[in-house]
């Protein structure tokens, strides 16, 4: 039998981080669910990134410019992709190949495409749980798209959803088909640090000499609603000349919007800056007098709250999560699809400066305290431990509690590790 001060020389051994392989079709600079990633805990983490649409370089290549943001910790992370032109998205056999080489303890599906090919692959031939983010209305998906996504859901372990909104919308498939599938909110994050370190607009209203700049940012399509914001911008500029329009963004509908904007004679007074880096995105946001977004159908918000993050006042339309997202008094809101009422509230914030300076203060203090990228990540770390202590076996099991609490502890800055695997 072993003396004891054998046994006090035995040191303990750290426990076993958790292996997870975070999936999406692309790894860009604007993808939200990436940046989160990012800012797991290395500590209690094993991190592996994969992109069915990239090589390891191009990913790579995202992750520098994300690190060169002030606020983002160097992260240790494993990145696997496709060496170029092959497209891991395209042959199945090489993902599973890497599907039984890393046996993630957890499969994180954020996209239709390639959370439809890995959730087959997952249930085929791992043990591991696997964990689908809704990021959008199902509702608003095509019916090839909820088929996939439907089939994805019912694979899934756990559901989280970027919004109250996005959980509401998948509710009635919910209740027929994965009953007891645990759901769970949790926003998306934004680089609070980058943002106000950089590019917080001072707290000031505009200046009466200066044009009055209303923007916005997204993609041109129509899901954006941008010919209502044109429409409801050709009443205001009559009230106002010295305004312009400022689309951020680029998309299908670029030319049918420039065609509008020209038949409508305020092609002089709209300017289209197509897609931008991030860092000249929110050098063009900063100079907003008022942010707009006329969505008719959102799954979260990201642009709105990164203009909140920055002080700059909103405009947005009555639609589920809007008013979740940004609080019914930090803002204000026009009907969808109203340019009458859109250029009614476009006046409105033109002539009440101070009261939208003081929108803007309160939108930033709300955003601040629930939209920060290190909370958002401590909440799925405690969801991913959650669901992982109570997968004993991968399917299915009761109703699973609400994991997510409040969090304490920040994370340590990891080391410098990128790996790039094919």
């Amino acid at each position: 039998m072993p003396s004891k001060s054998f046994e006090k020389s035995i040191p303990d051994c750290p426990p076993r981080k958790i292996r997870l392989l975070a999936v999406f079709n692309e790894c860009r600079e604007v993808t939200t669910p990436f940046e989160n990633v990012l800012h797991v805990d290395p500590e209690r983490f094993d991190i592996h990134v994969l992109s069915l649409s990239q090589s390891p370089e191009d990913i790579a290549r995202t992750l520098s410019d994300l690190r060169d943001n002030p606020g983002q910790s160097t992260p240790v992370v494993t990145l696997h992709g496709a060496p170029a032109p092959h497209r891991l998205s395209w042959n199945p056999w090489r993902t599973a190949r890497l599907l039984r080489r890393l046996n993630p303890d957890i499969i994180h599906l954020h996209h239709c495409g390639s959370g439809f090919l890995l959730a087959l692959l997952a249930r085929l031939l791992t043990r591991a749980a696997v964990i689908t983010t809704v990021h959008s209305n199902y509702t608003r998906y095509r019916r090839r798209q909820k088929g996939m996504l439907l089939l994805v859901y019912k694979l899934s372990d756990a559901i989280v959803c970027n919004s109250q909104n996005t959980l509401d919308a998948i509710g009635p498939i919910r209740r027929r088909f994965f009953p007891h599938t645990p759901a769970v909110v949790i926003h998306n994050g934004v680089n609070l640090p980058f943002l106000s370190q950089t590019y917080l607009r001072p707290p000031s209203a505009p200046q009466s000499d200066a044009p009055y700049r209303i923007g916005t940012i997204g993609r041109l399509v129509p899901a954006k609603d941008h010919p209502t914001l044109l429409k409801a911008f050709v009443r205001f500029q009559q009230y106002v000349p010295r305004s312009q329009l400022v689309l951020v963004g680029d998309g299908p509908w670029r030319e049918k919007l420039q065609r509008l904007a020209r038949a409508w004679h305020i092609d002089q007074k709209v300017t289209f800056c197509g897609a931008l880096p991030r860092s000249r995105t929110y050098e063009q946001l900063t100079r907003f007098d008022l942010f707009v977004m006329s969505s008719r159908w959102e799954g979260f918000g990201n642009a709105m709250v990164e203009a909140m993050l920055t002080r700059v006042p909103v405009l947005a339309s009555r639609i589920d999560p809007l008013p979740e997202v940004l609080g019914e008094n930090h803002g204000l809101f026009f009907t969808v699809g109203d340019p009458k009422d859109l250029s009614r509230k476009l006046y409105y914030a033109y002539t009440h400066p101070s009261e939208m300076t003081q929108k803007a203060q309160s939108a930033y203090r709300f955003a601040a305290q629930r939209y920060s990228l290190t909370q958002s990540a401590r909440q799925y770390e405690q969801w991913y431990e959650a669901i992982v202590q109570r997968q004993v076996s991968p399917r299915p099991g009761p109703p699973a509690p609400d994991y997510v609490r409040k969090i304490t502890h920040s994370s340590p800055a990891p080391v410098a590790v990128v790996k790039l695997t094919s």
